[in-house]
């Protein structure tokens, strides 16, 4: 009698824990829309936790219950096995349908990503073009300044070139020879003060 209770307390504990384990790794019973699985879930939560109370009693109180707890606890096997089956497959649908999330998420970043490299890519290239056309035209607007010194500082003529406040900026040596003033004396200065006497200005 003894061993008889010691089994059906250890084939208890084995279901309480099948029970417990299920509950924890949250198998997701009450969100799968089956009434009938989850109220049979329900009732087997609640079962075991009633049945605690009288699996922890005393020898003589549980014999009085052993044939009782073992009939239950042979159907409720099956129970159970069928719970841990059908939440192990909810988990992995779960997993699946992750990973199949997962893997859109994924291709959609690296679509995001291959369009924003191409995009900078694209930017850098249009940046590039700019850079040497503005180059360019630096280059021909230097060459022209250069080529129009040239040609003033060559000049038989005397050549004088005024800002819009009437300060010299360029100054060729014709225009030294005929008004006395070397390039470096006339630069900046007021070409009227330069060139008109006191009494005409």
């Amino acid at each position: 009698a003894a061993a008889e209770l010691a089994e059906v307390r250890r084939a208890f504990d084995i279901t309480y824990s099948r029970v417990a384990v299920i509950e924890g790794r949250d198998f997701g019973f009450d969100a799968a829309g089956d009434d009938r699985l989850i109220a049979a879930w329900n009732w087997m939560r609640g079962y075991v936790k009633a049945r605690a109370a009288t699996i922890d009693q005393d020898d003589e109180a549980l014999r009085a219950e052993l044939g009782t707890l073992k009939a239950e606890l042979a159907e409720n096997q099956t129970t159970v096995r069928h719970f841990a089956v059908t939440g192990l497959q909810e988990m992995i649908r779960r997993a699946t349908d992750d990973r199949a999330d997962l893997k859109q998420l994924l291709s959609n970043f690296s679509l995001i990503a291959v369009v924003m490299i191409l995009v900078l890519v694209g930017i850098v290239w249009v940046l590039a073009l700019l850079y040497r056309g503005l180059e360019t035209r630096a280059q021909m607007a230097e060459r022209a300044i250069s080529n129009l010194r040239t040609m003033i500082e060559a000049s038989l003529d005397a050549v004088i070139v005024l800002d819009a406040e009437g300060r010299v900026t360029h100054f060729n040596s014709a225009a030294a020879m005929i008004f006395g003033y070397t390039p470096d004396e006339a630069l900046g200065r007021d070409m009227g003060a330069m060139c008109l006497p006191e009494r005409f200005r």
